[in-house]
């Protein structure tokens, strides 16, 4: 009976690690077409959407056939939302757009951060207003997108000495 668990478990195991690796792929190729231009018609279309929501699919089913394996998931599944919830909260505490505001003034949304918030419409290259509604979210506090490399603004006078060079983003 322990062979046939062990077994199952890598089973699991191995799906889970087929759909990283599928995800990954999947990741790499939003870049390649949203970031880099690259035409592809059969990732923005149907075929895509399959590839997309495979991913997610097989994900939720495989959390769902590991939830009864494990042996406190109600403690392990707090800890994971505490652990996401911290992470967020950090992310939003050191934004890269804190620092180019306190440098010159400006208030504007970074690109590559931008990006990644789900809320970004690649295809009209601006915030995606639709979901946003739909969420009910403010439209007041989505700010201007800051592309990578452009000039944020003049540099306000500072009490130091110094000359501040900031690199943002992935580049």
């Amino acid at each position: 009976m322990e062979l046939q668990a062990a077994a199952r478990y890598r089973l699991l195991d191995e799906l889970r690690g087929l759909d990283l690796i599928s995800m990954m792929l999947y990741h790499g190729m939003w870049d390649v077409v949203f970031l880099f231009g690259v035409a592809q018609k059969w990732y923005t279309g149907r075929p895509g959407f399959v590839w997309q929501q495979s991913i997610c699919w097989v994900f939720i089913l495989l959390s769902g056939f590991c939830l009864p394996l494990g042996h406190h998931p109600l403690k392990r599944g707090a800890a994971v939302f505490g652990a996401g919830a911290l992470v967020t909260g950090v992310t939003l505490l050191f934004m890269p757009d804190l620092l180019g505001f306190f440098l010159t003034g400006e208030k504007k949304s970074e690109y590559t951060e931008t990006t990644t918030s789900m809320l970004y419409n690649p295809t009209t290259k601006d915030w995606d207003w639709q979901t946003i509604e739909a969420l009910g979210l403010p439209k007041k506090i989505f700010l201007p997108i800051d592309r990578a490399g452009s000039l944020r603004g003049r540099l306000r006078v500072l009490r130091v000495g110094h000359v501040v060079a900031v690199r943002r983003g992935d580049g």
